[in-house]
């Protein structure tokens, strides 16, 4: 989508709109790879620093289960455990476990919330490319169907955090909701982008699989590809 808004967009303010406005320009995919490689770049950056930090390095804590907890003045549970499950020995019944970090879950925070922002701007960035290349024909690119995979992505974050949130203390209803949020994301990701693409294949009327160029008027546009890897396109400003 990226590729194609550069392309869409590169003839804009030049030229008076005539055979002599016209602007060949060629994306080939390293120009594309880079914005992964910066991103992904950036990300391992942040667990690095995060791994490497004492305090807030992840470990896994296996605590006995409380089974009754001591009560204020006012009759209210608080968070200091009264009775453990244990048998008559002490030994433990049940037991819970958990991330957590040596200097509390406090300290995690930062490296997590700094994660996530760049997680939403991606795809929020990603939805905006999607909209401004939805004049664009879809056999040269795949703006509709991706805005459906993020606007899908989103909602189902935006709905499953404050819920995963909620049921937190519920250990097999948080795990539900875990697989469940994994399996939606990313199987709906999966079915958005390739069913349509193979029913235009299989059952699309008219689908040439060597057509190599097309023109879209409204965006005074015409694309092609080429045996090379990239896409080349040929543009008149409006």
């Amino acid at each position: 989508v990226l590729r194609i808004f550069g392309l869409s967009g590169s003839g804009r303010g030049s030229g008076s709109g005539s055979g002599t406005g016209l602007k060949k320009m060629r994306v080939q995919v390293k120009d594309m790879v880079i914005y992964q490689i910066v991103g992904i770049a950036f990300e391992f950056l942040i667990c690095l620093v995060w791994v490497l930090s004492d305090d807030a390095k992840l470990i896994w804590v296996r605590e006995t289960k409380c089974i009754a907890y001591e009560q204020d003045s006012e009759g209210e549970d608080t968070d200091t455990c009264a009775t453990y499950s244990v048998d008559a020995y002490g030994n433990p019944l049940e037991s819970e476990g958990h991330c957590s970090t040596k200097g509390g879950a406090a300290n995690a925070w930062p490296y997590v919330i700094t994660i996530m922002i760049i997680h939403f701007t991606v795809l929020f960035y990603s939805i905006v490319l999607c909209y401004k290349t939805r004049n664009v024909s879809t056999e040269f690119q795949e703006g509709k169907w991706i805005n459906m995979a993020m606007v899908s992505n989103l909602q189902i974050l935006v709905l499953g955090i404050p819920i995963l949130i909620m049921v937190a203390d519920n250990p097999q209803v948080s795990f539900f909701l875990r697989c469940a949020i994994i399996f939606l994301n990313d199987v709906g990701v999966l079915c958005v982008i390739f069913l349509p693409k193979m029913y235009t294949v299989y059952f699309g009327e008219g689908y040439d699989p060597t057509a190599t160029t097309s023109s879209n008027t409204g965006a005074d546009t015409s694309f092609g590809t080429s045996g090379g890897m990239g896409t080349t396109a040929t543009v008149a400003p409006s």
